[in-house]
């Protein structure tokens, strides 16, 4: 890309792929927190247009000049076990080298697959996970590269059972201890990768009391969740004063995202399937944020439209942090975006569910129109437009021709 582009014309440039070194005045090394968040829908935050004020702390995040929002963000598939091997790897989950489900559950990733972790350590980066769901085991796969591993909160959260309907919260706790750790990196010349997973959101929902000054949103199903989001979001608020607060903060890159999303009923699923099982957006579209120190100098967009996915994160932040880009990833830098160019052609992103239930299902999204065949069990398909029904009621197959 033309290092000169700043990014402000009316008329963007024809993206290309992205050339090293990005623009000068980006941090070279920079520290990364990654964020993810369990369930969290876009369309239930005030960051992306919803009308209860879920959101205000990431809203906040979003004031920062150097701050984009991806308005069309999608995962892959609609569980954790599936997504969140895609976001560390960069690879779709049936790309992904998987050991046997009846050795463990959910499946190991296998060392077949580089993860940010590793690709981090080898840079010299201090990595640090911290987690608080039974998933997280290191047994699962994912604790390598990380130095630091912390999953001790787990036991703030129902462990075994019925993993689609979990109990308890950690999201206080998870900022307290995110505090603790991130202190003395802070203070530190060494380079850090930092993942924190929020799971509040996660069904079930618990009642919190609301700020100070504010209302209760009520006691409903839907209450309750964007309840959750907003105690999530009061306290991730903790951890954006203490990063911004920090002479770090201006050579620390924030990337926040959710596995997946969260049904509220719609499409008459019943409460049991609020999300793994199927591919609407209510599952599967997801927020993705991302503060670059020193990006509104290079462009000074605040939002972008294109289609993204999960599987782009990876190579974004390698792309970012000179890092090597494993050849088996999937995605594409989000750098012609992050820097004002638009995409040739419309990107468009896959998702799939191939697991139990029995189910199979494949999608592509392009941002406007959602595709979704359910292979099994009843080999039907859906057509949604996205723009003019982005509650996807209305079904249009049938109704276009193919093209």
């Amino acid at each position: 890309i033309d290092q000169n582009c700043n990014g402000h014309d009316a008329h963007p440039q024809t993206a290309r792929p992205i050339a090293a070194p990005l623009p000068d005045k980006l941090p070279k090394r920079p520290n990364v927190v990654l964020i993810t968040v369990d369930a969290l829908r876009a369309d239930h935050m005030s960051s992306y247009g919803y009308a209860r004020k879920t959101t205000p702390q990431i809203d906040a995040l979003l004031a920062d000049p150097d701050t984009v929002l991806f308005e069309n963000a999608w995962s892959h598939a609609p569980s954790t076990r599936y997504s969140v091997p895609a976001i560390l790897s960069g690879r779709y989950p049936s790309q992904i080298a998987w050991g046997s489900p009846w050795s463990h559950w959910p499946p190991e990733v296998l060392p077949q697959n580089r993860l940010l972790s590793e690709l981090y350590r080898d840079a010299g980066y201090h990595t640090l996970a911290l987690l608080p769901y039974h998933y997280f085991e290191p047994t699962w796969g994912l604790a390598r590269g990380f130095v630091d591993y912390d999953h001790h909160l787990q036991v703030l959260h129902s462990l075994g059972g019925d993993p689609s309907a979990t109990s308890g919260s950690s999201a206080r706790e998870l900022t307290d201890l995110a505090e603790q750790k991130l202190r003395p990196l802070l203070a530190s010349d060494q380079p850090f990768f930092v993942w924190m997973h929020y799971y509040d959101p996660h069904f079930r929902y618990e009642p919190h009391p609301p700020p100070p000054g504010e209302a209760s949103f009520g006691d409903r199903e839907t209450d309750l969740y964007d309840g959750e989001i907003r105690y999530t979001d009061q306290q991730m608020g903790r951890l954006f004063k203490l990063l911004s607060s920090s002479p770090a903060w201006n050579r620390t890159v924030v990337l926040l995202t959710a596995d997946h999303g969260e049904g509220l009923g719609e499409h008459a699923i019943p409460p049991d399937k609020r999300h793994g099982y199927h591919l609407y957006a209510n599952q599967t579209r997801v927020p993705l944020i991302v503060r670059v120190p020193g990006l509104s100098t290079v462009n000074g967009q605040k939002k972008q439209g294109a289609a993204v996915g999960h599987v782009d994160i990876l190579p974004t932040l390698t792309a970012l942090s000179s890092l090597p880009l494993p050849a088996e990833a999937s995605g594409q830098s989000l750098w012609p975006l992050l820097l004002g160019y638009k995409s040739p052609d419309p990107r468009v992103v896959f998702q799939e569910v191939m697991y139990e239930g029995p189910t199979v299902r494949k999608a592509v999204v392009d941002g406007r129109y959602h595709f979704i065949e359910n292979l099994i069990p009843d080999g039907t398909r859906e057509l949604y437009d996205l723009t003019n029904d982005p509650g996807e009621d209305h079904d249009l197959q049938g109704e276009r021709s193919a093209d």
